[in-house]
C-alpha cells in the first residue's frame, strides 16, 4: 500500500480547521498584534475556558451557607412555601 504524501500547506497540528465570524475590532486588535495572530486568538480562548473551569470548581467546593435565622426560628425549615 502506498501512503499517501501530505498535500500543500502546513502540516496538521490537532486542531481543527473552522470558519469564524468576529467583529471587525476584534480581528484588527490581533491582527496589529504581529504574526501568530490566530494563535493568539487560540491562548485567549483557551485561558477563557480554563478560568471558567476552575470558577466552577471553586463555587462546586464551596460549603453550603448555614440556614438563616428564621430559617433555625421555625425548626429548620424555611419560611418560603415552595
Amino acid at each position: 500500500m502506498d501512503a499517501k504524501k501530505p498535500g500543500p500547506g502546513r502540516p496538521h497540528s490537532g486542531k481543527k480547521m473552522i470558519t469564524l465570524r468576529l467583529e471587525p475590532d476584534i480581528i484588527e486588535h490581533y491582527r496589529a498584534t504581529g504574526k501568530g495572530w490566530l494563535a493568539r486568538i487560540n491562548e485567549t480562548l483557551r485561558r477563557s475556558i480554563t478560568a471558567r473551569q476552575k470558577w466552577a470548581a471553586v463555587r462546586a467546593a464551596k460549603v453550603k451557607k448555614p440556614a438563616s435565622r428564621a430559617a433555625k426560628a421555625n425548626g429548620g425549615q424555611s419560611s418560603d412555601p415552595a
